[in-house]
């Protein structure tokens, strides 16, 4: 329930400590000097509002239940919101969170979504603004739900999810908060292979960061973040903007855009050939895209599909790519 931004509506906010300056303004002011569109979390659920219901067990004698009324809070929910959609220019997502509780039902989060799309037509909204109507992953159940993407949580679905956008949220250690005795962060391959894995699935990966008390990215999410950037820096074309791979059976992950497919290999073949199973039209150029002179790769038909010959050794320690220009979209049979 704390606020980061200026609000009139409480003050449990960070205007009311001895910091005194609205982060939700840094951020969509730092954002715009990027050129990114700033997106916004807010939690449903709050632990700190009198009129929130329901209260835990740990909450006796902190917060007298006397008196509460959900209909009050869920005024100053939507007043809050309004604030955020309105006073930070255009925004591109609202990522609520918190919906399971009881009281949150699926009419408040209908309407809750309404007033959001009143304020801001284009804004995209995550599934988490009401509760699911049923639970599972598969495309009829996420279709059936309130918002614009579902968001499965420490997950990477195995099929992903058919039909309808979606992103993994997923922690670098154990915790989405700070906690100073987790140091089992995943490895920067492990982080990459998620990336590529959800990518090849038509999905979004959402990684998050929890920073220390003193607002202080964790010097190991930081090693983390520039070793993801060191190999998005030569290998971004066959992440962002593509669609999921063509293959249903293939030995590696795959990505597609327009008239090109991109191959991952976080294991070198010890063949040094790689087969594009279904594929009968030869590529018009491969190449390796970790190779900065991006030299021409052998192809050639099979019975199978299409062979492409890759160099003797991995271009990129994490996961190499082999990418293929055709004269049209790919098609698999």
């Amino acid at each position: 329930g704390f606020c980061l931004f200026d609000t009139a509506q409480t003050h449990f906010s960070v205007m009311r400590t001895p910091y005194r300056r609205d982060i939700i303004r840094m951020v969509a002011d730092a954002c715009r000097r990027h050129g990114v569109k700033p997106c916004w979390y807010h939690s449903i659920m709050d632990w700190h509002h009198p009129d929130y219901l329901p209260r835990r067990d740990w909450e006796r004698g902190i917060r007298p239940v006397n008196g509460a009324q959900f209909s009050r809070y869920v005024a100053y929910l939507h007043a809050e919101v309004e604030e955020l959609l309105t006073h930070y220019g255009d925004v591109g997502v609202l990522w609520f969170d918190g919906e399971w509780e009881n009281t949150w039902t699926r009419e408040l989060g209908i309407e809750l979504a309404d007033r959001c799309r009143a304020l801001a037509p284009h804004l995209i909204i995550n599934s988490r603004v009401a509760p699911k109507q049923s639970s599972g992953l598969n495309a009829k159940l996420a279709k059936a739900e309130i918002g614009d993407f579902s968001t499965p949580e420490q997950e990477i679905p195995d099929r992903g999810i058919p039909g309808v956008d979606w992103e993994s949220c997923v922690t670098m250690n154990g915790n989405w908060g700070y906690n100073r005795a987790d140091h089992n962060f995943k490895s920067v391959p492990k982080l990459v292979g998620m990336l590529i894995e959800t990518a090849s699935k038509g999905g979004n990966l959402l990684l998050n960061v929890g920073p220390t008390g003193e607002g202080l990215v964790p010097p190991e999410s930081v090693d983390r973040l520039e070793g993801i950037g060191r190999w998005m820096g030569a290998h971004a074309e066959a992440i962002r903007g593509t669609n999921a791979s063509p293959f249903g059976n293939a030995s590696f992950r795959a990505t597609r855009k327009d008239k090109s497919l991109y191959c991952f290999l976080p294991d070198w073949p010890a063949s040094r050939e790689l087969l594009l199973p279904g594929v009968h039209a030869l590529p018009r150029r491969a190449s390796m895209m970790g190779d900065a002179a991006r030299q021409p790769l052998a192809a050639r038909r099979v019975d199978t599909g299409v062979v492409i010959s890759v160099p003797e050794t991995a271009t990129d320690p994490v996961c190499s790519v082999v990418a293929c220009e055709f004269d049209a979209p790919v098609r698999v049979s």
